[in-house]
């Protein structure tokens, strides 16, 4: 705690890997290491370029804890942390970054920064606090579910390819939110679905940017 490690070897393995303390990691190359990467406290650095992390891997990001992609593009095969809002840590990058995700899975943090968020496969990842990143946001297949406190109030553009971006405000903890996406922020739908659940016997409003149906039935 209180320290920096700079991680400059690669280590592989099919154990996972913890980070268990709440000093600073920073990963300098790129790593091997297959199973679930789990983040308990501090940060986290990738500057080890695309996929410092061994891709397609399980990444959890727990409470007090921070994962910064520090401008290089990630691709994790599960994501989560927590089912309640405030419940996980924190993905960030200061610089423009891709992190892509394949997950049947709940995150109660946030996303900020200039992260692009592409949600790929036939899984549903389900946010629970605000999502506040500044790049795009893809969902190519499966769901992104926005329910309790989630919103996506400052990504540039959404685009659902073959997908849904499901706004459900009666689930889990009911939170009745009627700004839950960016009025300015336009809209692609490729064969892409909006879905609309407002909290039990509540009326319900969202606002959308520009909308615009490329191909497929949407």
């Amino acid at each position: 705690t209180g320290s920096t490690l700079n991680m400059s070897g690669a280590f592989s393995g099919t154990a996972g890997f913890t980070k268990a303390l709440g000093g600073a990691l920073n990963i300098t190359v790129q790593q091997f290491i297959n199973g679930t990467q789990t983040l308990n406290g501090g940060t986290t650095t990738l500057s080890g370029g695309s996929n410092t992390l061994f891709p397609g891997q399980a990444v959890i990001v727990n409470q007090g804890a921070t994962l910064d992609l520090n401008g290089n593009n990630q691709f994790v095969g599960g994501f989560g942390g927590g089912n309640n809002p405030g419940s996980a840590g924190t993905v960030t990058s200061a610089s423009p970054a891709l992190f892509s995700n394949q997950s049947n899975q709940a995150f109660g943090g946030s996303i900020s920064g200039a992260i692009s968020l592409n949600k790929t496969g036939n899984t549903t990842l389900t946010a629970e606090s605000p999502l506040s990143y500044t790049g795009a946001t893809t969902i190519t297949g499966g769901t992104l579910t926005l329910r309790d406190h989630a919103t996506l109030l400052n990504t540039s553009a959404i685009n659902i390819n073959y997908g849904t971006l499901n706004l459900d405000s009666n689930a889990n903890l009911q939170i009745d939110n009627n700004n839950r996406v960016s009025d300015t922020a336009p809209i692609a739908l490729r064969g892409g679905t909006i879905t609309y659940q407002a909290r039990f016997a509540a009326q319900g409003t969202e606002s959308f940017g520009a909308l615009t149906l490329t191909e497929g039935a949407s």
